[in-house]
C-alpha cells in the first residue's frame, strides 16, 4: 500500500491548501494520527498508552498550524486530562491568536476533558 495524502481546503483563502497525511504512526511508533507535514502536529490522534486528543474547531483558521501542536502535546505528555486542561487555561497567553475547542482523554483512567478557548485573545 502506498502512502496517500488527504487534502482539506478549509477556506484558507490565499494561504493555500492544508495537506494532512492519512492516519499513520509517528516516528516513535507511539501515536497514530493524521500528521500535518509542516509542523508534525495532528488534529486527531491516539497513543499506545490509551491517550486520545482531537481538535473540534479552530478559529481563526490561518493559525491552524499552531493549534495542531496542542493535541500532540497531550498525547506525548504525562499530565492527566484535567491537569492538561488546567495547564492550557493557566498558560492561555501562550495561545494568543488562537481560538479552539479540544477534547483530551485517557482511556485507561476513564477520564476526558473538553477545553474551549473561545476567543483569540
Amino acid at each position: 500500500m502506498g502512502r496517500e495524502t488527504t487534502y482539506a481546503d478549509a477556506e484558507q483563502g490565499e494561504s493555500g491548501i492544508l495537506a494532512i497525511n492519512v492516519a499513520d504512526w509517528d516516528e516513535e511508533k507511539q501515536i497514530l494520527g493524521g500528521f500535518y507535514g509542516q509542523n508534525g502536529g495532528t488534529w486527531c490522534g491516539i497513543s499506545k498508552r490509551g491517550r486520545v486528543a482531537f481538535l473540534v474547531d479552530v478559529m481563526p483558521f490561518d493559525n491552524v498550524s499552531r493549534c495542531e501542536l496542542i493535541p500532540l502535546a497531550f498525547l506525548k505528555g504525562a499530565l492527566t486530562p484535567e491537569e492538561f486542561g488546567n495547564s492550557v487555561v493557566a498558560e492561555r497567553v501562550m495561545y494568543n491568536g488562537l481560538a479552539f475547542h479540544l477534547v483530551v482523554g485517557d482511556i485507561k483512567s476513564n477520564s476526558m476533558v473538553y477545553i474551549a478557548k473561545r476567543h483569540a485573545q
